[in-house]
């Protein structure tokens, strides 16, 4: 499976302290692409108050950011969990049959 990982928005505050547009949280989306199929899932990071070093809001990569939330969710689990959608996609664990009963019959 490919998964991708991109930050769909940040949201910040305007002024934290001595810094200006202090990244509060960083809203992600992970894809996984197998054969034909999609799945994706959807989340949000939330960070502290900057202590040590920061980067300006220009400065900062999508990478950075996604490393950021790399700290603080669980990227395995959350590609394991996209694997098995996917995997449900492939193989269904539950399908609709049609009524026993029910004989489709064609006019002539």
């Amino acid at each position: 499976m490919i998964t991708t990982w991109k930050i769909e928005s940040l949201e910040a505050k305007p002024t934290e302290g001595n810094y200006e547009n202090v990244v509060i949280t960083a809203h992600w989306r992970c894809l996984g692409t197998e054969d034909n199929y999609n799945s994706s899932t959807y989340g949000s990071c939330g960070f502290q108050a900057p202590s040590g070093s920061f980067i300006e809001y220009s400065d900062l990569t999508e990478e950075k950011v996604i490393e950021w939330c790399f700290n603080i969710i669980d990227k395995n689990e959350i590609e394991e969990r996209l694997i098995s959608q996917i995997n449900n996609l492939k193989n269904p664990p539950i399908v609709n049959l049609p009524l026993p009963w029910k004989k489709i019959t064609l006019d002539t």
